[in-house]
């Protein structure tokens, strides 16, 4: 059997059967977890509205408390006894009107009122207008109304002490022939004081409406049906009494003189379990329907409790429960078709891989070089893969390295080869053609006006290819003399300022613009003077490449074991085919003589006898050629001894010749 055969046969037995258990058991399971989530949500729209409710009282009760200390009122009681007619007048028009811009700036109030300890309404605003005094006392002061005969009153200027605050029960306002209100309302008092002694009350209305919208709110949540309930066993005229109902004609059945209650509506055993506890959940009896529901206290006086409801029937509330049981039931039969699919495609999808591995790996040892392995996963093929890459790349540096390092021995013989014949060559003209040139320079002299000035044109060409031909047996000796660093420590910044000065006025008169920039205090151990050549050389060879308006970079930087430096021109480059020969003897890109083609190969052979390295490659920043010269951080011996490995490696070539 194949081994994707195979997959499939193990996926698909350890996918259907646990699936098949599972299922059971999660149909019955989340049945019961979804009911319980969907009674705790109801329960908490429930808490929810409460605190909303609250927070509506408290807003209300905190800005009748900021209002009494409006200075407008304390000037207005101080008058009030009428002693001073004109200035009651004015003070009533002035508090009337402060009243008024208050109420319209809040629409959540229905009236503002100021009333004295006998009960008299001396000023009234009443839904965004005032209302005229037509009523007027012995002392002729005008007034609105009387309400000495309102309990709510009489409580108030009995208990209420300076800073408190009475709040009246939720109820449905009565019109009368001296008060009229809007319901539902709230009806706050708070006492008005000059020199902490109560002279009047400040009474203000606020409107129910937004009662009736947080409550509205919990059966847009729940899709029941929400009451609020007075809770008072102590007056039997409001106990039970719905504040809130959808049917608006339930609603304060004490005031609109309809048997409307929970008991009458639910049963008198019902409303006994909602007296019993602060909450919880009820089953109706002979109905098929749960009773979420939780106290509040709004406090105020004579406020025992609100009872909040949400009737739910249980048909809407473990609808989702039915929907889910049936949506189960066809996601299983989906899941196991899907499983079977699954199955292959994972028994395909473990299998591909591994024949796409063998079959690169017996690529690779034929020969191929397509790689890397692109196996885009995270598990453990992914890392085979990914190991099998790494393989490859260890394999290919490998070689690299190793091609490297037979170039650099080639490049080494190459050298020490051209040594030997540079210094046998050097010695056995160098006499011969000192005697020339100065042979050319006496004649020069000597004929100076005697001789046909073609003549003299030519011993003038003679001692110009003598001094020419003596620079290059002077740069074959310098190339052949292989001497050993003199070692000390130096400031690598300091010698680079000091070569760029040197070639500051060679660059000038070219027309390039040389830029310096080292990275912090770098030291160097090395040899000045053969450092300080290698730089002139490169910077000389940049400045040469440059055209009229180019630039050269040098950096300089370091790393934990070597101090860098790269030297970058903005000319045409060196071509690739040609950067294996750019540090050979006489090799030189530049036009017929300009160069004797030995500046890079005596820096290059500066560089090794300091176990440093030089290479060249192209410009990242000006497009030309880069020279970048590494120079490590090793001791004296270390650099000695490697100076010596060279010098052996010359006798060998030298030897083998």
């Amino acid at each position: 059997m194949r081994l994707q055969s195979k997959f499939f046969v193990v996926l698909a037995l350890a996918s259907i059967v646990p699936l098949l258990v599972v299922l059971g058991v999660v149909v019955s399971q989340n049945a019961k977890r979804l009911e319980s989530q969907v009674q705790e949500e109801i329960s908490l729209a429930v808490r929810q509205s409460i605190q909303d409710a609250r927070a509506e009282v408290a807003s209300d009760q905190a800005m009748v408390r900021a209002l009494a200390t409006v200075p407008v009122f304390e000037d207005f009681v101080r008058v009030m006894d009428g002693r001073d007619p004109l200035a009651y007048q004015q003070q009533a028009d002035r508090t009337a009107a402060f009243m008024l811009a208050f109420q319209r700036e809040q629409p959540g109030i229905q009236a503002i009122r100021v009333i004295d300890r006998d009960g008299i309404n001396l000023l009234k605003s009443k839904e965004g207008s005032l209302v005229e005094p037509k009523l007027h006392l012995a002392d002729g002061r005008a007034y609105v109304g009387n309400l000495a005969d309102q309990p709510f009153f009489h409580w108030v200027r009995d208990n209420l002490k300076v800073g408190e605050l009475g709040m009246s029960r939720f109820e449905m306002g009565q019109a009368g022939p001296e008060e009229d209100f809007c319901p539902p309302m709230i009806r706050y008092m708070i006492p008005l004081s000059v020199n902490g002694e109560v002279r009047a009350f400040l009474a203000v209305n606020t409107w129910g409406k937004r009662f009736d919208e947080l409550f509205a709110r919990i059966a847009r949540r729940s899709k029941g049906q929400v009451f609020v309930a007075e809770l008072d066993p102590r007056d039997a005229r409001r106990d039970g009494v719905f504040l809130y109902h959808p049917d608006r004609r339930l609603r304060f059945g004490d005031q609109t003189g309809r048997n409307y209650r929970v008991q009458s509506v639910l049963g008198q055993t019902v409303w006994q379990q909602l007296g019993a506890r602060s909450q919880g959940v009820i089953s109706l009896p002979d109905r098929n329907e749960r009773l979420f529901f939780q106290r509040f206290d709004p406090g105020g006086v004579g406020n025992p409790g609100w009872i909040v409801a949400v009737r739910v029937s249980r048909d809407i509330l473990l609808a989702p429960v039915a929907e889910m049981q049936r949506s189960i039931l066809l996601l299983a039969a989906l899941l196991l078709v899907l499983s079977l699919v699954l199955s292959r495609w994972l028994a395909q999808q473990l299998a591909d891989p591994i024949r796409l591995l063998a079959a690169k790996l017996k690529g690779y040892a034929d020969g191929e070089r397509d790689f890397p392995l692109e196996l885009r996963r995270t598990d453990e093929l992914g890392r085979l893969a990914q190991a099998f890459n790494y393989m490859v790349q260890r394999l290919d540096a490998t070689a690299q390295e190793r091609d490297r390092a037979e170039v650099l021995a080639c490049q080494a013989a190459k050298l020490a080869t051209v040594g030997e014949l540079a210094a046998g060559l050097g010695h056995e003209i160098n006499n011969p053609l000192n005697n020339m040139l100065a042979l050319a320079k006496l004649m020069e002299r000597e004929g100076a006006g005697q001789l046909p000035a073609w003549l003299q044109e030519d011993l003038v060409t003679m001692r110009r290819e003598c001094e020419r031909a003596a620079d290059i047996i002077q740069g074959l000796l310098n190339f052949s003399r292989c001497m050993q660093p003199n070692y000390d420590e130096f400031s690598l910044q300091a010698l680079l300022e000091e070569a760029v000065s040197l070639l500051r006025r060679k660059a000038q008169s070219a027309g390039v613009g040389l830029e310096l920039q080292v990275a912090g205090d770098l030291r160097l151990r090395a040899d000045r003077g053969q450092i300080l050549q290698v730089l002139i050389n490169v910077i000389l060879n940049a400045i040469q490449a440059c055209p009229s308006q180019g630039q050269v970079l040098i950096m300089a930087f370091e790393d934990p074991e070597n101090l860098r430096v790269h030297v970058e021109d903005s000319g045409p480059g060196v071509p690739e085919e040609l950067l294996p020969r750019i540090f050979d003897p006489f090799f030189s890109t530049k036009a017929q003589g300009q160069g004797t083609g030995l500046g890079l190969s005596v820096s290059f052979g500066i560089v090794k006898r300091h176990r440093g390295e030089l290479w060249m490659d192209r410009s990242p920043v000006l497009g030309g050629a880069r020279i970048k010269i590494q120079l490590p951080r090793a001791a004296q011996e270390a650099a000695s001894q490697a100076v010596r490995n060279v010098t052996g490696l010359q006798e060998v070539f030298r030897h083998a010749g």
